[in-house]
C-alpha cells in the first residue's frame, strides 16, 4: 500500500510544478490570438461591400474553394477546399468604417486554424481581383 501512496504523492508533486496559472494561459492566447488576427485582416480603400464580396468569391474559387455559403447583409462568406485535404475559409467583409472596407479571412483545417503563407497569397490574389 505504500509505493502507490508515493508514486501517486510523487505524480501530484509533478503535475503541480507544471502547470500554467490560468492568467499566463489566457494572456498567452490573448497575444497569440491579436497576431493571428492581425495576419487575417486587410483595409481597402474601396467602399462597395457587394463588389467586394464579388471579388472575395472570385479570389476563393482562383484558390480551388468551393463556396458553401455567402451572406450580402452580414458580409459573410464561407468556402470549402477538398485537395487531399479538408480547409475551410470564413470570410467577413466589414464596413463600418465610411471610407474603407477590412476583410478578415479565416482559414482552417479542422479545428486547427491554418498559420502561414495562405493569407498573403489570399490577399495578394484578392488584391488584383479588386482592381476594375
Amino acid at each position: 500500500m505504500m509505493p502507490w501512496f508515493r508514486v501517486l504523492a510523487a505524480l501530484v508533486l509533478l503535475s503541480a510544478c507544471t502547470e500554467l496559472s490560468p492568467r499566463e494561459i489566457v494572456f498567452e492566447d490573448a497575444a497569440r490570438q491579436q497576431q493571428l488576427r492581425t495576419i487575417q485582416t486587410h483595409s481597402f480603400s474601396v467602399t462597395n461591400r457587394i463588389k467586394t464580396m464579388r471579388a472575395v468569391i472570385v479570389t476563393l474559387q482562383d484558390l480551388d474553394f468551393v463556396i458553401d455559403q455567402a451572406d450580402s447583409q452580414l458580409g459573410f462568406i464561407s468556402a470549402t477546399k477538398l485537395n487531399g485535404y479538408h480547409l475551410d475559409a470564413s470570410v467577413l467583409v466589414d464596413d463600418t468604417t465610411p471610407d474603407r472596407l477590412l476583410v478578415r479571412v479565416s482559414f482552417a483545417a479542422g479545428l486547427q486554424p491554418i498559420q502561414d503563407d495562405s493569407y498573403q497569397e489570399f490577399f495578394t490574389s484578392l488584391q488584383k481581383n479588386l482592381i476594375p
